[in-house]
């Protein structure tokens, strides 16, 4: 399994409070031409010189639940891990000379490749962008370096630089991308960092932490696109943000299930330390669990067969928390939700899509546990391979009958799909009744959220 670096991490350092939302939003910017650096036959450069060189345009980058890093890569704009930045629209950023921001507005989101653009042109003494090479160039084995803030728990911190090798080149055909595999040390806090070759060109963003040894970085030399699509809005994904909710408040709401595998969702805010309490009002077997919204537990009920739980917790981190609510019957049920605190729905655009065969469409499991469902309609007999490819998330796949819906799906896959890293799920599926079938996607190990491509065929 490869793991998110900050989440599933647990993060760098966990921040009581949120950022302040106030920034500034560039919009219709110019396409970016990425500057690669050209082969050099000058000395190389020892570790001390490649740091003094990069260091002082490597980032360290705050939210309200973690803290990450990222790159200057040209005049009032930095590049990071989309994950690093999540779940805000306003981040605090800090470079190494002490100039930072408590504002800094995140512009752009690739969520299938996990990068992110945020408009840092609100600090005024901003070092010099980075240099940009291709590793995808540099023969296996050369040197690299990782430069980033891994474990800070400082608030205004220098990077640290850690030295490795080049493993490995990783293509993710599908997606035309590709990932730079290295044994540099890496730990939670530094996904958004550099990988650097040995003259102190960024090479790539770090993304993920593969088998616990090795670091996973997306390439800089693939990267020009994606940040003029971020920019402008035009990613092929069409995903958007997928960002929690941030109105229609109230201590009521209804929990609308349509059947075992939905969930109803609805975020909360409270003060630290404090208790908090959710009931649901109604006849169905239902059950509650309160969570940050980074997948760490805080209560969770299920006593009643026939409806009416209450879940208590404490709130011991800060941010955004969830309150999921599911069912136990197949049938659809409507349920009054009763918080001690307000709280807001997060409608899932996912949810109940119907899909083609054969057909791809991108979703997104916006949450560590969120379950995503579609309809598809398959006559008796009929034969199909569903397939989810992801780098961000380690999902699953279930298949269920929506006559007969239950604990127990008629199918089930976790790893069978390959991918880049081996953790794509496949099912091979064939219907013994016409019926309209239920396709799950799910984020059974918490390593979300991400993006996702479904196939059908």
């Amino acid at each position: 399994m490869y793991h998110r670096l900050g989440i599933t991490l647990a993060c760098a350092a966990l921040v009581v409070g949120a950022c302040n939302t106030a920034g500034t939003t560039r919009a219709n910017a110019p396409a970016t031409t990425v500057p690669v650096a050209t082969s050099t036959t000058a000395a190389v450069p020892d570790a001390t010189a490649v740091f003094e060189t990069v260091s002082p345009a490597i980032a360290f980058v705050e939210t309200g639940i973690a803290t990450g890093s990222g790159v200057l890569i040209e005049r009032d704009l930095l590049l990071t891990a989309a994950h690093v930045v999540w779940p805000e629209r306003d981040v605090r950023v800090v470079f190494p000379n002490g100039e930072y921001t408590d504002s800094a507005h995140v512009i752009g989101r690739d969520l299938m490749a996990d990068l992110a653009l945020v408009d840092v042109g609100n600090i005024l003494n901003q070092p010099e962008p980075a240099s940009l090479g291709n590793g995808e160039e540099l023969p296996i084995g050369s040197t690299v370096y990782m430069v980033g803030y891994p474990a800070e728990p400082e608030r205004n911190p220098q990077p640290t630089i850690s030295e490795g090798i080049l493993s490995r080149i990783r293509e993710w055909r599908s997606q035309d991308w590709t990932f730079l595999q290295s044994d540099a040390a890496v730990v939670g806090g530094q996904s958004g960092g550099a990988l650097v070759d040995e003259y102190g060109n960024v090479i790539g963003i770090t993304n993920f932490q593969l088998a616990t040894e090795y670091g996973i970085s997306g390439s800089i030399a693939d990267i020009a696109d994606r940040i003029t699509a971020m920019r402008n809005g035009t990613l092929d994904t069409d995903l958007g943000d997928r960002l929690p909710p941030n109105f229609g408040a109230d201590e009521t709401q209804w929990a609308e299930i349509a059947h075992y595998w939905d969930q109803a969702v609805f975020t909360f805010e409270a003060p630290l330390f404090s208790e908090v309490e959710f009931r649901t009002k109604g006849d169905t077997d239902t059950a509650i669990q309160l969570m940050t919204i980074d997948g760490f537990d805080v209560a969770y009920a299920d006593d009643n067969l026939e409806g009416g739980e209450t879940a208590v917790g404490q709130v011991n981190l800060g941010g955004t928390h969830l309150a999921v609510i599911t069912s136990f019957s197949a049938e659809a049920t409507s349920e009054l939700v009763v918080g001690s605190v307000e709280m807001i729905p997060w409608e899932d655009p996912d949810d109940g899509t119907v899909l083609t065969k054969p057909g791809e469409i991108y979703g997104n499991l916006d949450f560590p546990g969120d379950v995503d469902w579609f309809w598809l309609e398959l006559g008796r007999g009929q034969s199909v391979t569903v397939e989810v490819d992801t780098v961000t998330v380690d999902p699953a796949i279930y298949i269920d009958s929506l006559s007969n819906v239950s604990e127990f799906p008629l199918a089930f896959d976790d790893d069978s799909g390959g991918g880049p890293f081996g953790s794509n799920p496949r099912v091979v599926f064939t219907a013994e009744n016409s019926d309209t079938y239920l396709v799950i996607v799910t984020d059974d190990y918490r390593t979300g959220p991400g993006a996702y491509k479904l196939t059908v065929e």
